[in-house]
């Protein structure tokens, strides 16, 4: 199999290799013109066209230069049907999908749009010149859908980061918020057992209170019987 399904011509040598010459060739001037939108009253030349649409390759191999141009051989009925079946063919071993957003296939799909705009342009160059103008006009759109694609994604990311990122804020909150209530009932255990002490302590100081204040009475009735003793035995 082909690297294309765009159809080229044989291989001819174009030189000895030298420095600078390994590029791709040029793209020749516009059939049209440098107005493109100006057509021209001559009748447009086959060969012009396909060279325009469709730039010589130049290879290099073992130092030397290949240059394979666009086939201009028209395509025959067969030859079409043949396009289909590489197409599918193609499609299956590179495993391109049915559905959905595949490049596999999307590759395979604007290398047979080519073909087919080459088997065009052979035949009516104006024709081809227009399909080009259409292929480029609708990968510009899919590019544009791409870009929007992409941005939607990233915009779509971002919001499914700035929703985690949110909720794990609040699930912090929530854990800060169920310490602060656990440390909230500690501080009330704490304080309860705190009057519970000063209030012991109160108890407490108010017992040896009463408790200095009757033994003092008794040492004062103490003092006073025995000076009432020695005063009548004094007097005796």
């Amino acid at each position: 199999l082909s690297e294309s399904l765009v159809v080229y011509g044989p291989r001819r040598k174009k030189g000895k290799v030298t420095v600078g010459s390994v590029e791709r060739s040029k793209s020749p001037c516009s059939p049209l013109g440098q107005h493109e939108g100006e057509r021209t009253k001559e009748v447009l030349d086959a060969t012009e066209v396909l060279n325009f649409l469709f730039p010589p390759l130049v290879t290099e191999e073992d130092g030397v230069l290949y240059v394979q141009e666009i086939s201009h051989t028209p395509a025959t009925g067969l030859e079409v049907i043949a396009l289909q079946e590489q197409l599918e063919l193609r499609s299956q071993l590179r495993s391109a999908r049915p559905h959905g957003v595949c490049p596999q296939r999307e590759e395979l799909g604007q290398q047979c749009f080519d073909e087919i705009i080459r088997q065009v342009a052979i035949e009516c160059p104006e024709r081809g010149l227009l399909l080009s103008r259409i292929r480029d006009e609708l990968n510009t759109t899919i590019n544009g859908y791409k870009a929007l694609i992409d941005t939607a994604a990233c915009f779509g990311m971002r919001k499914v980061l700035q929703r985690n990122i949110q909720l794990d804020i609040e699930k912090e909150l929530d854990q800060l918020e169920y310490e602060v209530q656990i440390q909230q009932k500690r501080v009330h255990s704490l304080a309860a057992k705190l009057g519970k002490t000063k209030k012991i302590i109160e108890d407490r100081q108010k017992l040896l209170e009463v408790q200095h204040e009757e033994e003092l009475r008794f040492i004062k009735k103490g003092n006073i019987q025995l000076n009432n003793e020695l005063k009548r035995l004094t007097q005796n």
